[in-house]
């Protein structure tokens, strides 16, 4: 579960980037607003419409949060593509309603912008913005599917030992989990289990052709993990790195992960790097083992194989 820090610390983050999207994108109409305020005899105050600008791209950037939420709740890939589109759209459409009406209310109160009073400036505000807004709502949606958020794998934040963070050697990894099914407890050992994926408030491990549920979200039951052995390869889902056996990058940039019993798991763009990097820990440590004097024992023999 994320902490105060991390959540305060991921809604910045969303905040800073809606900043500076909607920012650009108040600072490219504004040329065409100037012409056409010129044409009509009417200049506009500068300091009026640095006024506006700030106070609009500012009001768009506290949205950002929320629109980002939804991105990482309902990802626009994996079996849900349509039914996300859609529901994406429905939201921007929704979204881009609430601002227009956020305007209008704050507009005549600070004295910036469109000051009609509110039931004057809404229809004309709605006929002339809300699809515009409507579009750049999406185009942000677009936009955190590519741009990787702060809640993603963070890479080069802290000091490493190795191509681990420092902070996660100093804790115990977990190495089996206790799972209750039907008034029984069993035990799972971590390193029987070949990908794990998210199933709501539900973990799902796979070990073989057996699939045991386990109440934690993924991202919970992810800080417990040691990254060496498990890597993120999709907002959903998990894979063991010595499962791996195959990487295929696909045309749009995501790629395919094929495990050792031939499962095949979507990887995500965002998480290819951090694949491989893990992937080539795991070749440079088996060289390290292969270069160690041989034991006469089952053990090393079926390590240096």
């Amino acid at each position: 579960m994320k902490t105060t820090a991390q959540t305060l610390s991921i809604r910045g983050h969303d905040i800073g980037l809606g900043f500076v999207y909607w920012l650009s994108f108040l600072i490219a109409l504004e040329p065409g607003k100037v012409a056409r305020a010129i044409e009509a005899g009417a200049p506009l105050s500068w300091e009026g419409e640095v006024l506006r600008i700030l106070g609009a791209a500012t009001l768009g950037a506290l949205a950002t949060p929320a629109v980002a939420a939804l991105m990482r709740r309902f990802p626009i890939e994996g079996d849900f593509v349509r039914k996300h589109l859609v529901l994406h759209g429905a939201s921007a459409a929704a979204i881009a309603l609430g601002l227009i009406v956020a305007s209008c209310v704050l507009a005549p109160v600070l004295n910036v912008g469109d000051t009609r009073p509110f039931l004057t400036a809404l229809p004309d505000q709605l006929t002339a913005n809300w699809l515009l807004l409507a579009f750049v709502v999406a185009g942000l949606t677009a936009l955190l599917h590519v741009v990787p958020s702060s809640s993603e794998p963070q890479r080069a934040q802290v000091r490493e030992l190795g191509d681990v963070p420092v902070a996660e050697t100093a804790k115990p990894f977990l190495v089996q989990v206790q799972i209750k099914a039907r008034g029984r407890v069993s035990i799972v050992d971590l390193d029987t289990v070949d990908w794990i994926e998210a199933q709501g408030n539900y973990v799902a491990l796979h070990c073989g052709g057996t699939t045991h549920l386990l109440r934690e979200t993924l991202s919970s039951f992810e800080a417990q993990l040691d990254p060496r052995a498990f890597v993120r390869v999709h907002r959903s889902r998990l894979v063991s790195v010595a499962r791996i056996a195959a990487v295929t990058p696909l045309a749009n940039g995501d790629g395919t992960i094929r495990l050792g019993d031939g499962t095949d798991v979507r990887m995500s763009r965002g998480y290819r790097e951090i694949v491989h990097e893990r992937l080539a820990d795991l070749r440079r440590s088996t060289m390290g083992l292969r270069q160690l004097p041989a034991r006469p024992t089952g053990d090393a023999a079926s390590l240096c194989a």
